[in-house]
């Protein structure tokens, strides 16, 4: 009996919507590192709806991946996934925060916005991250580990602001995983060369399997060939 209650509990977890995948059952070569799920995020807490850190995507969208993990590998590199799908609930947790009284990661992750300010190319009511056609990624070198628990360097960007660096063993892309900051912009020039040639090495790839950047955040790509606007909102288990 245990045993029938086990493998029923481990079918309702596994079964998915509308053709979306474990990234892991496609491309499992590629490193997942699912911040939401823990408390190391611009919010500080587990964010509604990760449930388990597992990168969940639509089919397409991990065939596109696991083609630019191959020309990664070639390069040395290994693609890390931040994220991919994301339920509804969990946008609705953000948009709730950037409302509330907590400034408690203000220093590491948005150091010179307002709260408010941050509705302003950063936090929606609505993310295309709720289809399953976006993902947030970077790369790190072959050989290389995340480090667990990150740490918190000082830097001054080129146009003179100080901020923290949060390092997580990957690439140096200038400023770490959703800081919220002109620095995250995908072409932006206060940060070093160095950093923006390892943006551009990110980005052709990512252009090459099929995907777009997003203006405001060097991590962000969504699939250039689709249209789609449904939102899901199924937990991530």
């Amino acid at each position: 009996m245990a045993l029938l209650l086990a493998s029923a509990i481990t079918a309702v977890a596994t079964e998915l919507p509308d053709d979306f995948v474990y990234l892991s059952d496609v491309c499992p070569s590629i490193i997942q590192s699912v911040r939401y799920a823990t408390n190391e995020n611009f919010v500080g807490n587990v964010v509604d709806g990760y449930e388990a850190p597992k990168i969940i995507v639509k089919r397409k969208t991990a065939e596109g991946l696991k083609k630019a993990q191959k020309i990664f590998l070639k390069k040395g590199y290994s693609l890390v996934v931040y994220d991919g799908y994301r339920p509804q609930r969990a946008v609705d947790h953000f948009v709730r925060w950037a409302k509330n009284g907590d400034f408690s990661t203000k220093e590491k992750y948005y150091p010179t916005k307002e709260k408010a300010d941050l509705f302003k190319g950063y936090i929606s009511t609505r993310s295309v991250h709720c289809s399953g056609y976006a993902v947030d990624l970077t790369i790190i070198k072959q050989g290389h580990k995340l480090l667990n628990p990150v740490t918190v360097k000082e830097r001054r960007l080129l146009n003179g602001d100080m901020v923290n660096f949060v390092d997580d063993g990957t690439v140096d892309m200038g400023v770490g995983f959703d800081f919220l900051h002109e620095a995250s912009w995908a072409d932006a020039d206060c940060i070093s060369e160095e950093c923006r040639k390892n943006r551009q090495i990110l980005k052709n790839v990512m252009l090459r399997c099929g995907f777009k950047p997003y203006a405001n955040e060097w991590w962000h790509f969504e699939l250039k060939d689709q249209n789609s606007t449904k939102s899901y909102d199924f937990a991530i288990r």
